[in-house]
């Protein structure tokens, strides 16, 4: 039950910003139990979990400006990444380039 509750609640709130206590509190289930479903059902933390989520959020973000001005740095902002560098890296790392590569190769 848990697992259809996180898996659903990412899906229908893919622009927001969520905390691993919002998790708890959607599914009823303390932190450490929440971490022990996600190991299992996911291979990942409840905070990879998300970040894998805001990742992917801005990525479609990106990928859907397509004929409009768009900058990296705010669409990251709207999902809670504070620090630009920081973030530019975890993306990288993520899909293989930088937020501005997946942003100029898709106006083209």
């Amino acid at each position: 039950m848990a697992l259809l509750l996180l898996k659903r609640h990412l899906h229908d709130n893919i622009g927001d910003v969520i905390q691993v206590s919002d998790l708890c509190r959607l599914t009823g289930k303390g932190e450490r139990i929440l971490e022990r479903v996600c190991a299992r059902a996911f291979a990942s933390s409840p905070r990879a979990l998300l970040k894998s989520h805001r990742l992917n959020s801005v990525r479609k973000d990106l990928l859907a400006t397509v004929g409009k001005r768009s900058n990296v740095t705010h669409i990251a902002l709207e999902y809670g990444f504070t620090h630009p560098g920081r973030f530019a890296g975890e993306y990288k790392k993520f899909f293989g380039e930088l937020p501005s590569e997946t942003l100029f190769r898709n106006r083209m």
